[in-house]
C-alpha cells in the first residue's frame, strides 16, 4: 500500500512496520480466505498511533474510516486521504472492504476503468472500507485487511477467482446474495 501511494504521488502513507512475529500457527492446507497454502501467522510491530473508529448502527468496529458520531456518508470518508487511499487501491483493483465493489463494475478489469468508473467506485462506500488510519487520516494501517482483486494490475499479489468466490461465500449472507445476483459476478 505504501509503494501504491509513492507511485502516485500521494500525500497520505502508511504506518511503517519494523518487525515480524512468527506467531508459531500456521493454517493447514489452503486459507479459504486467501488461497494460500499452509500460510503462516505472524502479528506485525509498528509504530504507534492514534485509531479512527467508525460508529455505525451504535457501536464502534475498530479501524473503519468513519468518526465516532458522523452521519454516514461522512466527510472523513468522503473527502481528502480517506477518499484519495480508497481512490488509488480502487485504482489498482485493491479493496480493504467488507464486499469489494469494484467486482460489480462494468470493467472486467481493474486496469481498464474508465475515469467515470473510477470516481464512481471512490463515491460508493456501501461495501463498508475496513481501513485503519490515525486520526488526522495521514497515515494508515497497512495490513492483510486487503482483498487483492482477480483483475488487478498486481499480478503477483491477485487473488484467484475461487479464492476471491470463497471469500464472498465467507461474508455475511446479504453479501453472498448480492453477488449471487449478479450475473456477471457469477461466471
Amino acid at each position: 500500500v505504501q509503494r501504491l501511494a509513492d507511485l502516485e504521488g500521494q500525500q497520505w502513507g502508511t504506518v511503517r512496520f519494523y518487525g515480524l512475529l512468527d506467531t508459531g500457527l500456521q493454517y493447514k492446507g489452503v486459507n479459504p480466505a486467501t488461497g494460500w497454502t499452509n500460510e503462516r501467522c505472524v502479528l506485525a510491530l509498528r509504530q504507534p498511533s492514534s485509531r479512527a473508529f467508525l460508529s455505525y448502527n451504535g457501536y464502534n468496529f475498530s479501524g473503519v474510516l468513519l468518526m465516532t458520531g458522523e452521519e454516514p456518508p461522512a466527510a472523513s470518508v468522503m473527502t481528502g486521504n480517506g477518499r484519495a487511499i480508497r481512490r488509488v487501491l480502487n485504482k489498482y483493483g485493491v479493496s480493504a472492504e467488507f464486499e469489494p465493489r469494484a467486482a460489480y463494475s462494468s470493467s472486467a478489469d481493474a486496469r481498464e476503468a474508465t475515469e467515470v468508473e473510477q470516481e464512481m467506485l471512490a463515491d460508493d462506500i456501501s461495501g463498508n472500507w475496513n481501513l485503519q488510519s490515525n486520526a488526522p487520516l495521514t497515515h494508515f494501517m497497512d495490513f492483510s485487511d486487503y482483498y487483492v482483486l482477480p483483475t488487478s494490475a498486481l499480478a503477483p499479489w491477485r487473488m484467484s477467482h475461487a479464492a476471491f468466490a470463497t471469500a464472498f461465500a465467507l461474508e455475511r449472507p446479504q453479501v453472498l446474495a448480492n453477488a449471487l445476483a449478479d450475473p456477471d459476478l457469477c461466471h
